[in-house]
């Protein structure tokens, strides 16, 4: 995984697939496991002094569907909060809030999974973490 420069306490890293994310933090460091292996052009952000963690994915339609199928999606009522940490490649519909609304005129799936949040937009072919 690509280190880039850190803006304040928050390290951006990079990586081509999730499989190389995984391998490459093995020795040191958290990956995500709801994240699938199919994962592409990985941008990860994660701030020093709170833990937090962003990271954006591309996925293919067809893996991104299958790692749908795998969720137990959020209700309305658990709209999920994206928390307030540094990433300029983070859309802006996402930074708003992950409200029911926003999620179905995208036809993206949120869901909590190990240690955090995963939103699936398949038809865009993108993914969202953070924790």
């Amino acid at each position: 995984m690509a280190m880039g420069p850190a803006c304040g306490d928050v390290i951006t890293t990079r990586a081509a697939t999730g499989a190389d994310a995984r391998r490459q933090l093995e020795s040191g460091g958290w990956w995500p496991p709801a994240i699938p292996d199919e994962a592409t052009a990985i941008v990860e952000a994660h701030d020093l002094d709170t833990n937090g963690q962003k990271i954006m994915f591309a996925i293919e339609s067809s893996a991104c569907r299958r790692a749908a199928e795998a969720l137990a999606a959020l209700t309305a009522a658990e709209s999920p909060r994206v928390p307030n940490l540094r990433m300029s490649e983070w859309p802006e519909w996402l930074s708003a809030g992950a409200d029911a609304d926003t999620l179905r005129r995208r036809g993206a799936i949120a869901a909590r999974t190990e240690g955090g949040t995963l939103i699936l937009a398949c038809e865009e072919e993108k993914g969202y973490f953070w924790r």
